[in-house]
Order: C-alpha cells, then structure tokens, then sequence
C-alpha cells in the first residue's frame, strides 16, 4: 500500500505557493489545529506591548543621549588647545594621608596676556619643564577636552547598541516563555481528550 499523496487533497494540509498553512488548515479542518485561548491572547498581546514599550523607551534613551552630546558641545565649544610647561610632579594625599595612586602635574601657561598655573592629571614621561597640550575655556581656566561630534556619534550609537541587545534579550525571552506556557497548555489539552478516548473505550 502506497503512502496517501498529501499534495492531492490528502488528510494534512498543502504548503500551495501564496497560501498560509493556517489558512490551509482552517479550510481542510485540520484536527490538529486549534485556536487560541482568551489567555493565550491576552498574553500575546502583553508581550507586543511589552515589545513596543521596550523600542519607545530605547529611542527616547538614544533621543537623550543625542541631545544631551550636542548640548555638551554647544556648551564647551568655547574651549581652545593651548600649550602648557610642567612645573613641578605633585603627589596628592587623601584626608587620612596615604598618598594617591595617580599625580598630579602642576603646570604654566598663558591666557589672556597673564601667566597662570594649575593642575592636571599626571602623564607617564612628563617631567619638569616639557609641555604639554592642554585647554582652557574662556575665563582662560584649564578644562578637558571638549565634546566632539565623532564622541556625541560614538555615544549615541552605543545606545543604539545597547538598546537592540536589551530588546532583542527580553523579546526572545518572552517569545520562549509564551511558547513553553503554550506548549504546556496544548499537551494538557491533548492528555485530556487521550483521557476522555480511553475512557470511552473500556466504557
């Protein structure tokens, strides 16, 4: 006895180009499909919203990030490079005395036709009188290094990064966990009616 041609009109569906199984199935009354229940649906739709509350919050986080880059370089664009010639090595103590792991450089330097001195972090190979690049803002005080387009960028798109991670974790994490709940209430399903065509058999 030859196996039943599945593909002319045989008990399971047909996998025809342009149609859907499910369609498919509705249409041959496949046993085997099944609707699903009110709180399957209640939570497939908690899980898109879950979905599309995790992209609104990663946008609005990567809108932030955005903003908050440009604001920093509208607020530091001010600063100018300048060259500054180390001083002295300072070593900087805590309030009980111990004496702290990175140094200090005090330097000169010129702003505003008047020599000025301060600190700035202590660089591998950087004795007494070497210079130094350094920048001041316009009060002629010394300051880092201003925000700059490529760091505004770089920090947004790590953003964008961590927020496809966070979302693409916790949408496959849900997506298991319904599929496993789903899956738990089909097989109680089908222990339920092999039970019932058990029990009607040695009825």
């Amino acid at each position: 006895m030859s196996a039943p041609d599945v593909q002319q009109g045989g008990p399971w569906p047909r996998r025809g180009a342009g149609r859907s199984w499910r369609r498919t199935a509705r249409e041959t009354g496949n046993p085997l499909l099944r609707e699903p229940t009110p709180a399957e649906r209640r939570t497939r739709l908690l899980t898109w919203s879950l979905f599309v509350l995790i992209v609104a919050l990663a946008v609005i986080g990567c809108g932030v990030v955005l903003r908050t880059g440009l604001a920093a370089e509208r607020a530091e664009a001010d600063r100018r490079p300048i060259r500054v010639t180390v001083v002295a090595q300072l070593q900087p103590t805590t309030a009980s005395g111990s004496y702290l792991s990175d140094g200090l450089l005090q330097v000169s330097y010129q702003a505003g036709g008047v020599t000025r001195q301060g600190t700035l972090p202590s660089l591998f190979g950087a004795s007494p009188g070497a210079t130094l690049d350094a920048w001041i803002d316009h009060q002629g005080a010394l300051v880092s290094r201003p925000q700059t387009r490529a760091v505004t960028v770089a920090q947004t798109l790590l953003a964008v990064v961590g927020g496809l991670v966070l979302l693409g974790s916790l949408a496959l994490g849900a997506h298991a966990a319904l599929s496993a709940w789903s899956m738990h209430l089909r097989s109680q399903e089908w222990e339920a009616e092999w039970l019932a065509l058990d029990t009607g058999r040695t009825a």
